[in-house]
């Protein structure tokens, strides 16, 4: 486990010093390193395969060899499906050329310590379109499949950790984020999904809505941050929340799936399934027929950071007491300590574990204060030792 962070000094009031660091969901320049990060751009070429083999980047697709999944023309680098951003990476759109329910494209990341850098953030240029059907001239839907049948599949980003050996076999995913793109009509939007480690890929079981609605044919910005300290994250799109400090990785699977590092972000096509009218139990689904529905995605950065510091937000007189404010994260506790000199620190009970996130935790002194009292706020992880 990491200890508490060093205290630093954040400022002073009559009669009261306060000494305090606590953690924050704000970006930190400092101490940021940059994991990984590409706009597309030089040496990726244009092409329907242009991903595979350029910077690291590799593609696989469930059922199929990597060989023969490093042909399919699903995964690319187009100049020009996005006007103004230059060259983007997608994910869909052509027809593969091999049936798979699920084809994937993804960069592993160098190896990181969380001892230092314990925040891990994402973040990308994201644009989606929905499938349309192809009709005759009666304007008719032709082929085996139109509406909720399929051509309307799931694109996900899933975040992988770095397995026991980081060798792109054992990783494993943690969390997800899913935009099922089938809903039941063709002017219905369909809400994003938020999924753990037993989620399934197609945003059903164990699944978590946002009760964000997807935007179609319009880039947005997507940030994430994941606090592996606490096994939480957050993230928006467009400036938005998507979820605020929410379980990161399913505590049912911290065995099977620890929280050792950080491996890669996977961009996926799952392909929705249709199944034959026979088939009442729906226990042979095809995935022969996919949507000709795309991801866009472009600036793809991951970096690794420090815990943000940040000062109590308030300090104040209460009659002759100390009333302190700080902002806290679920999975951490805070004690108050104080001191007349400095050099030895009396802890204030009780020691303080929110229930949740909070930009207003509060502390009062119940002594009456005569003379000069100094005071720090510590925080570590909630269940562990040192506070």
């Amino acid at each position: 486990m990491i200890p508490p962070s060093p205290l630093r000094e954040s400022g002073i009031f009559p009669q009261f010093l306060l000494i305090c660091l606590l953690t924050s969901f704000a970006a930190s320049a400092v101490g940021q390193t940059t994991l990984y990060s590409t706009d597309f751009e030089a040496p990726f070429v244009p092409g329907t395969k242009a991903l595979t083999g350029t910077d690291s980047w590799t593609v696989a697709a469930s059922g199929l060899t990597s060989t023969v999944a490093a042909t399919q023309p699903v995964y690319g680098v187009d100049a020009g499906k996005v006007v103004g951003l230059g060259q983007t990476a997608f994910i869909g759109s052509e027809t593969p050329l091999n049936t798979s329910s699920l084809y994937s494209a993804y960069r592993p990341t160098p190896v990181t310590s969380f001892a230092a850098n314990p925040l891990i953030r994402f973040t990308a240029t994201l644009g989606f379109t929905k499938s349309f059907d192809v009709k005759d001239s009666n304007g008719i839907p032709t082929g085996i499949q139109y509406a909720s049948l399929g051509r309307k599949d799931t694109f996900r980003l899933a975040f992988y950790n770095n397995g026991i050996n980081n060798d792109g076999v054992t990783r494993k995913v943690m969390a997800s984020i899913e935009w099922p793109t089938y809903t039941t009509t063709d002017t219905a939007s369909g809400s994003i999904y938020r999924g753990d480690s037993s989620t399934d890929i197609q945003g059903k079981a164990n699944a978590f809505t946002t009760d964000v609605d997807i935007i179609y044919d319009e880039p947005l910005q997507l940030n994430v941050l994941i606090n592996f300290q606490t096994n939480r994250w957050s993230a928006t799109l467009g400036g938005s929340p998507l979820f605020i400090d929410t379980v990161f990785r399913s505590p049912t699977n911290a065995a099977s799936i620890p929280l050792t590092g950080f491996g890669m972000v996977v961009a996926q096509w799952a392909i929705t399934p249709y199944y034959s009218p026979l088939d009442i139990n729906r226990t042979n689904p095809f995935y022969d027929h996919p949507g000709n529905n795309w991801m866009l995605f472009d600036d793809w950065t991951i970096t690794s950071e420090p815990l943000a510091q940040m000062s109590v937000s308030k300090i104040e007189r209460v009659s002759n007491n100390a009333k302190l404010t700080w902002a806290t994260e679920l999975g951490y506790s805070y004690r108050v300590e104080y001191s007349t000199n400095l050099s030895t620190w009396l802890k204030m009970l009780p020691l303080i574990t929110p229930t949740q996130s909070s930009n207003n935790q509060t502390f009062t002194d119940p002594n009456v204060i005569s003379g000069n009292r100094y005071y720090r706020v510590r925080r570590g992880l909630t269940g562990t030792s040192g506070l």
